[in-house]
């Protein structure tokens, strides 16, 4: 699920940059981007849903293009905040509470500890990059979540409008939006 967001993110160099390990266990090892595309769509699907079977068949002073406009703002801001919760999680320090990308950071931080089995030299080394990653993140230095949930959103824009073509003839006031 990964490569539907690769082809328009920098997530494809991720993976095979200064912290690729961290980017590759997130990103392709866990259901992270399987679990957006999700949001995206159930965002969409409950958005247009809510436009066309109940505003466009209770109201015909609501069922405007320019209100199908406001719903489709409302999709892309609603996928884009879930999609970045999810993708970002929370940072508390502490690895056993972390979620999301951090939690990942630090899982990904103890399989190469173990890893290096010993060598302290290597053992510091992952520990500084570990923390420097996770403190990318915290400053916004590191824009690939902020990436992904804006494309996320773009992905929910489009099912929107394929909703809006599924739906708009099913309703009252709502058959020649949005064309």
């Amino acid at each position: 699920m990964h490569k539907l967001y690769s082809w328009c993110t920098s997530l494809g160099e991720k993976l095979d940059g200064d912290y690729a390990n961290y980017f590759t266990d997130y990103f392709v090892g866990t259901s992270v981007c399987t679990n957006v595309f999700i949001v995206g769509f159930v965002s969409a699907l409950v958005i247009a849903s809510i436009y066309y079977f109940i505003i466009c068949n209770k109201s015909y002073a609501l069922a405007k293009r320019y209100v199908w406009v406001i719903t489709v703002f409302v999709t892309f801001l609603t996928s884009s905040l879930i999609s970045y919760r999810i993708i970002v999680g929370t940072d508390s320090g502490d690895p056993e509470e972390c979620t999301g990308i951090f939690g990942s950071s630090y899982a990904t931080q103890e399989r190469l500890v173990d890893y290096a089995s010993g060598n302290e030299e290597t053992i510091i080394d992952v520990i500084n990059t570990a923390d420097n990653y996770r403190e990318s993140l915290r400053i916004g230095e590191e824009s690939l979540p902020l990436e992904l949930s804006v494309m996320n959103a773009f992905y929910s824009i489009l099912f929107y409008f394929i909703f809006s073509l599924l739906f708009k003839n099913h309703t009252t006031h709502g058959k020649a939006i949005p064309v």
